[in-house]
């Protein structure tokens, strides 16, 4: 579950965060990494009951494997969304920009 977590992240991240940067500079892109590194959280301790399937929720109980599968989903999902804000480079990514860069002419 955390890696179907980690699948959306990757793909509905970045042109969020191109979104929020193009849009609202540094101060929307940090609130939407801090939103993203909250619904991490949240999630990830969602995901650590038992009524989502967790089978180590029961013998070890949920306050044992709850503080295991954040520091997972903050790991590694977690470090991206905090890295982006400081030193992101999203606004010059030629990838994400479609610039037309061929020398008129």
């Amino acid at each position: 579950m955390i890696f179907a977590l980690l699948a959306l992240l990757a793909i509905a991240f970045p042109p969020l965060a191109l979104w929020a940067r193009r849009t609202g500079g540094t101060h929307r892109l940090i609130g939407i990494a801090g939103g993203s590194l909250a619904m991490v959280v949240a999630l990830a301790l969602a995901m650590a009951s038992p009524a989502l399937g967790n089978r180590l929720a029961g013998p070890e109980g949920y306050w044992g494997v709850a503080p295991r599968i954040v520091l997972l989903g903050l790991l590694s999902a977690g470090l991206p969304l905090i890295g982006t804000p400081r030193g992101s480079r999203i606004d010059q990514a030629e990838i994400l920009i479609s610039r037309d860069t061929r020398p008129s002419g």
